[in-house]
């Protein structure tokens, strides 16, 4: 049966050509279904066993399973059938730079996310620019890797890189700038991501992102303020977060000159540490205080000093505690004054 075919075949080289790229089309397709499976059941078992290291290789390395077939296929083929020397050896550097870059792309993503996730507070706190940073050292030394195997000298690339150097940075001075000021700033620590900031035009809220290019600050409104890492780098900042992240507040109160002191600072305080006891927003080390700090027009003016887990808590304690002050305030017969003024008039 053979010898009848292979004269049918051997007049038609392109059925042959036609019938290894259906074979090698079927096989990719196969394996790489196989790589991808393999990819997943490793990962579930590295993920039942808390391994991080290869749960985050693995989820990372799943999506370019038909990229890896491929390589792992065409590299079967030139091994099976003879080709030109010339051609081979093309097709071999193609293959190795191509696993080369495939390797260097997934390391980077790799390492960006496994420095992420090896620490819960860097978690929470990362920046953009810094993923893209370790992201960029990967890429460039994957890129020199295959630079030196393809036998390309790296000092005209210098040299021409030097050369072009100074028109890139002349034209790219704004966006430079800026990089280089969201890397001070993140090398400094003084305002990371999850910070609650302040900036010296009014602005304020919770730092998102610090990217390469600008900062993206969240406010309370859930509205997002895009604002320049060099402007943010060269502004007046108060950082809410930067010793921690407790937030100190006073309600202010006036009381009738008649009042008792003593009696409205115990009262105060009573209230005070009732909602401390109620609430999860109210930090249980914090002692209240009560200073009295103004004989004013219409009575003894006082700050009652309280504290909120966050910033944005200290709304709905202030709320809380206001209503609670106002009951008790009643309860007690103690009166809160009325602005007015006593006019002496001559008969």
């Amino acid at each position: 049966m053979f010898e009848t075919i292979a004269p049918f075949f051997n007049q038609r080289p392109i059925l042959i050509y036609a019938a290894i790229l259906v074979a090698s089309i079927i096989l990719w397709f196969l394996l790489s279904k196989g790589i991808l499976r393999l990819f997943k059941s490793l990962y579930e078992k590295s993920k039942k066993e808390k391994s991080l290291l290869f749960q985050v290789f693995f989820q990372e390395l799943s999506p370019n399973s038909f990229f890896l077939s491929v390589i792992l296929v065409t590299s079967v083929f030139l091994f099976l059938f003879p080709i030109q020397e010339d051609v081979q050896s093309y097709l071999s550097k193609a293959i190795i730079v191509s696993f080369i870059l495939m390797l260097t792309i997934n390391s980077a993503t790799w390492l960006a996310v496994l420095w992420i996730k090896t620490d819960k507070k860097r978690e929470k706190n990362v920046s953009s620019i810094l993923q893209l940073l370790i992201k960029l050292l990967v890429y460039l030394s994957g890129g020199i890797i295959i630079l030196n195997y393809l036998d390309i000298q790296l000092a005209p690339i210098i040299t021409a890189l030097g050369v072009g150097g100074l028109a890139v940075a002349l034209a790219l001075q704004d966006t430079l700038s800026n990089l280089f000021a969201g890397m001070q700033i993140l090398a400094t620590g003084q305002i990371r991501t999850g910070d609650f900031v302040k900036l010296e035009s009014g602005e304020e809220g919770y730092i998102v992102d610090i990217k390469w290019r600008n900062t993206e600050i969240r406010t309370l409104l859930d509205n997002i303020i895009i604002i320049p890492n060099s402007k943010l780098a060269n502004s007046v900042t108060r950082n809410y977060f930067l010793t921690n992240n407790e937030m100190y507040f006073h309600v202010l109160v006036s009381v009738d000159y008649s009042s008792n002191l003593e009696k409205v600072e115990k009262v105060i305080l009573e209230e005070a540490r009732k909602l401390q006891e109620e609430s999860e927003l109210f930090p249980s080390d914090y002692q209240p205080k009560v200073r009295f700090y103004e004989f004013a027009d219409s009575g003894i003016e006082c700050k009652i000093w309280l504290a909120a887990s966050r910033y944005e808590h200290q709304f709905l304690l202030r709320h809380e505690f206001m209503k609670r002050l106002h009951k008790r305030f009643k309860k007690e017969k103690i009166v809160i004054p009325f602005p007015i003024r006593t006019v002496y008039m001559k008969k």
